[in-house]
């Protein structure tokens, strides 16, 4: 196995950051063993394959947990044996304990992880760029960041895996205040309140923008009615996946699952409007676009959509096995 560690300056976060990449090379020989063994390889007698200019490896994004950095799930785990037993690259980020958002306090680390990250990586070194050759992994704060940069940026990743975070991690925002204003929190981890925000600010955008509006004289009913439309689109990813007494499924929405699909490369259905693309699958409608490079898109009906781009769809599980079949060809 190689390991190293990667220093650059990162744009995104405005600073040099460090980044520890391992790359399963034992696996590996640099020279074509079929011709004969040297030296230092005759004992084991094992053919491998050669490596050559231009291989592509999988990745697992490894994402530290709070208060750790990019070195301690080396220094402290069986991750790095793991992955040359796999054959997969490792990369783990130093994002210290700012839970992989663009923060209260100005740093993207969400914009750094899905936009800049990837293209590092890709780049310099011998990652491969394909989605479904690339995986998040996360523990404790790290698992949080692994989820949510899964659900944010489903293009980028084949497979997320969250081991025990969940900390701030909740759909109800008083029970995230709670969580904040906690001595715990307040005490212990004063940082990051200073992530997330004060809790008393957690109303968030759509509350201020609709005194912004009612302040310049929209009218009240006006006011009202763009925060609901706005909220509904905020939240259609949970309706009928996480009901409430206030939020039921409808009959119809009842047994429906939610799957990503993404267009093959080369799809004969690239670049053709979202309504064609899903004319040949019944029973099946689109919740969310992503492009390959992790930005939303509006999934109307005139929308292209991309060889590479992430569909979200809800439907029973066989309407999506179709629309799959369709899809990813």
């Amino acid at each position: 196995m190689s390991i190293c560690r990667f220093n650059y300056r990162s744009q995104a976060l405005g600073r040099d950051v460090d980044i520890t990449v391992t790359y399963p090379t034992t696996n590996f020989s640099y020279y074509n063993m079929k011709e004969g063994f040297r030296h230092h390889d005759a004992f084991g007698g094992v053919v491998k394959p050669q490596l050559r200019p231009g291989m592509k490896f999988q990745t697992v994004y490894l994402i530290h947990g709070g208060g750790d950095d990019d070195t301690t799930v080396y220094r402290y785990t069986n991750a790095e044996r793991y992955a040359n037993r796999n054959n997969v690259m490792l990369v783990t980020p130093n994002i210290v304990n700012s839970f992989g958002v663009d923060t209260n306090y100005g740093v993207q680390y969400a914009t750094f992880l899905a936009e800049e990250l990837p293209v590092v990586v890709q780049t310099l070194f011998a990652s491969s760029p394909k989605r479904e050759d690339n995986f998040i992994v996360g523990f404790a704060m790290g698992g949080n960041v692994a989820l949510g940069m899964a659900l944010m940026y489903p293009g980028l990743y084949r497979t997320c895996i969250d081991m025990s975070g969940g900390i701030g991690l909740t759909v109800n925002t008083e029970t995230l205040r709670a969580e904040l204003r906690s001595d715990h929190f307040r005490n212990e981890f004063p940082l990051y309140n200073s992530t997330f925000g004060q809790p008393e600010a957690l109303e968030g955008s759509l509350m201020l923008a609709s005194h912004a509006l009612a302040l310049v004289g929209v009218p009240v009913r006006r006011v009202l009615r763009v925060v609901q439309e706005q909220r509904e689109h905020r939240y259609n990813l949970l309706r009928g996946y996480l009901p409430d007494a206030d939020d039921a499924p409808t009959p119809d929405e009842a047994g429906e699952r939610m799957a990503s699909v993404t267009l093959a490369p080369g799809s004969a259905l690239a670049g053709k409007p979202l309504a064609e693309v899903l004319a040949g699958v019944s029973q099946v409608r689109a919740v969310s676009l992503r492009r390959r490079s992790g930005q939303s898109v509006a999934a109307t009906e005139d929308t292209a959509v991309l060889a590479g781009d992430t569909l979200l769809l809800s439907g029973h599980e066989e309407a999506l096995a179709a629309a799959r079949l369709v899809l990813e060809g």
